[in-house]
């Protein structure tokens, strides 16, 4: 086995205990969770690297790519975004094919929380058995408009997979 990774590259992203052996030339993100929990914001932000300046609904899916240089080789983020109607994207096929899903809630709404911890029990039957699902707080400036404690967030969190 090669050895881990830990380095960091020209745009300051640090990648670390990444076995050298393990082929990353494109990652396959989801992003699932009830409509208006800023999905579509983070990642703007991640893609233009820049806060959005507009706020929008997303009607049908969306799909959208960065690449990012880590020791010199290019990384593909190949990044899919879900509208919040229905069951957060159960029916699409970016769900099946992705290696990281984004659980994705509003901090300042119990509602949207509760809809997705329904997500992270039921829809492990619709992703790729690797894939892994990282609970995702947003909202992070409503602190005084906070409905859903770190400790909720924190006690949700454990019903992802491992």
């Amino acid at each position: 086995m090669g050895q881990s990774a830990s380095t960091k590259d020209k745009n300051n992203v640090i990648i670390q205990g990444i076995p050298d052996h393990i082929r990353m030339d494109k990652i396959v993100l989801a992003f699932v969770g009830k409509g208006e929990t800023g999905k579509s914001s983070l990642i703007e932000r991640f893609i233009l690297e820049a806060v959005p300046n507009k706020k929008y609904a997303t009607n049908e899916i969306t799909h959208c790519t960065k690449v990012i240089y880590i020791n010199g080789k290019p990384i593909t983020f190949e990044i899919w975004d879900t509208p919040g109607q229905g069951f957060y994207g159960q029916k699409y096929d970016c769900i099946k094919k992705a290696q990281g899903i984004f659980a994705c809630f509003d901090i300042s709404t119990k509602a949207s929380f509760k809809a997705i911890q329904e997500w992270v029990i039921e829809g492990p039957k619709f992703v790729n058995e690797a894939a892994q699902i990282l609970l995702v707080g947003t909202r992070a400036d409503m602190q005084s408009y906070r409905e859903v404690s770190t400790l909720e967030a924190k006690i949700g969190r454990a019903s992802c997979r491992e």
